[in-house]
């Protein structure tokens, strides 16, 4: 089965399906491509520790490698999802919890030498760090000359707001594209960070469609249990569209009236998506990408 046997319904002409490498989280690189395949999609997301070890060729496979691998399963590598370090106080707080940075420590340099190797177009840009502990205008400088490097490699720089973070909301992200005005960027917008933030459908409608880069795809509850740390319930306990509490349907007819449904697909952190098989994953992918488009 590859992506062309499986049609997601009411894909927007040139729309391309992602898998979300989150979804996928703890496997090997070539099951990661499998399962997109299986899943109906023709894109693939790579940490950046993973993107930096194919390039380094430290699996035995070089940058070429890895690509026609994927090839092989339809799949192509188009987003390195997501980069933390980009500015000098960039680590999150640890009271929330422990977060495997191992992931995310990945130094500028060997990210693009990543895009540049794997032929990886988009990074996703994430504020990981305390509210408050950066200034607008440094997270702007930063990101601003983030930009202007990766431009030199031809990537673009999406923006993820995640809620309990430093750029915590969609305001905030739009106005850092707004302001820093640079052509190569874009908002990576998910649904559980958006639906658990503050989220305004008005000042949604009113950004152009071109510059929501891609859509993440995942469903949960609207309030964090007690008993869970910030991260076990946004790293383990999110759910396939159409099985949590969240507006999914609502904010897609939005986000298609918008034009905004390029680059999508699932990112469903999940212990239970993490324990099933590989047909299993691709079976709850296609089924709950069917039902949130349809």
């Amino acid at each position: 089965m590859t992506p062309e046997d499986i049609q997601w319904p009411d894909l927007a002409p040139g729309a391309t399906p992602v898998m979300h490498h989150g979804t996928l989280l703890g496997r090997p690189f070539e099951e990661l491509a499998r399962i997109a395949a299986l899943s109906g999609c023709s894109a693939l997301t790579l940490p950046p520790n993973m993107a930096r070890d194919l390039a380094k060729g430290a699996s035995g496979r070089s940058g070429k490698d890895a690509i026609s691998i994927a090839a092989d399963y339809g799949i192509a590598l188009t987003h390195l999802d997501p980069i933390m370090c980009w500015l000098p106080r960039w680590q999150p707080d640890p009271t929330n919890g422990a977060l495997p940075l191992d992931i995310y420590d990945v130094p500028l340099d060997d990210v693009f030498r990543a895009t540049d190797a794997l032929g990886i177009g988009s990074i996703s840009i994430l504020g990981a760090f305390p509210p408050g502990s950066n200034s607008i205008t440094e997270i702007m400088d930063n990101f601003g000359r983030l930009c202007e490097r990766a431009a030199r490699h031809a990537v673009r720089c999406d923006i993820e707001f995640v809620p309990f973070w430093g750029i915590a909301d969609l305001a905030t992200a739009w106005h850092i594209l707004q302001q820093v005005n640079a052509p190569n960027t874009g908002i990576m917008f998910d649904f559980w960070h958006y639906c658990r933030g503050k989220r305004d459908d008005d000042l949604l409608r009113s950004i152009p469609g071109e510059r929501i880069a891609g859509v993440q795809f995942d469903d949960g509850w609207m309030t964090k249990p007690a008993e869970r740390n910030i991260y076990e319930d946004t790293g383990a306990f999110r759910a396939p569209p159409g099985q949590g509490e969240m507006p999914i349907r609502e904010v897609t007819a939005i986000l298609r009236e918008m034009n905004a449904l390029k680059n999508i697909g699932p990112e469903i952190l999940s212990a239970e998506i993490y324990a099933m098989s590989g047909e299993e994953v691709a079976r709850t992918c296609r089924e709950s990408m069917t039902w949130a488009l349809s």
